[in-house]
């Protein structure tokens, strides 16, 4: 199936490229599931296109993200504005630097760098995406501040190691890992003994033409 598939996008499958508008929304939540009967064992093959994979790296770059500020809120132990009324509604935590701040400068900065370098889509559309990133990320600072959650500085340290973070494992992923997936899963024996098809896929006209073509 693996070696069917490569053959019939022979040409296509390439590093990552970017993906149209429509190619992408068409392809987002793809999973191919193609039975098979050999020796009367069924066996199940998954096509994880390059999407999937990179979501689950996303998750983890995230997840690290999260990991790095509980480490340094320990680690440095800057208390918060101190206020009763607020203080006896919350659990006390230290406020260098802030999660919230950290958390979504990785979000807003990874997924900006995500929609401008690797996917195509309408202008308008882009920056459309972009700007409600950038108008949530605006919001949920300004009310850490102005709620007396933080001080402007933890804010801002916050902002900066998250956007920091989100920068080099953007580099990280696109640069090694999604490479390093791609040639084990389609290139090694496990991957083909396993049926596993991770596939780079360039989704253009042209492309959809041999697909159309070959079913």
């Amino acid at each position: 199936i693996c070696r069917q598939v490569e053959h019939h996008l022979e040409g296509s499958i390439d590093e990552h490229r970017n993906l149209s508008f429509r190619g992408y929304l068409w392809k987002v939540f793809s999973y191919c599931f193609v039975a098979s009967d050999r020796n009367h064992n069924r066996i199940f093959y998954i096509g994880n296109f390059i999407r999937d994979i990179h979501v689950i790296l996303f998750f983890i770059g995230q997840l690290s993200n999260e990991i790095s500020n509980v480490f340094l809120k320990n680690y440095f132990q800057e208390d918060r504005p101190r206020f009763d009324w607020r203080d006896d509604l919350t659990n006390f935590s230290y406020g260098w630097p802030s999660g919230h701040s950290q958390f979504m400068a990785f979000f807003v900065v990874y997924s900006t760098l995500c929609l401008i370098f690797k996917f195509s889509m309408p202008f308008w559309f882009r920056y459309s995406l972009i700007s409600i990133n950038l108008i949530a990320f605006a919001l949920v600072i300004h009310s850490r501040i102005y709620l007396l959650y933080h001080f402007a500085n933890q804010c801002f340290c916050g902002v900066l190691i998250g956007s920091v973070s989100a920068s080099l494992w953007f580099i990280l992923v696109f640069k090694f890992l999604e490479p390093l997936f791609h040639n084990y899963l389609i290139k090694s024996d496990f991957g083909r003994k396993i049926g596993f098809c991770s596939i780079y896929l360039k989704i253009s006209n042209e492309n959809k033409n041999k697909i159309k073509r070959k079913a």
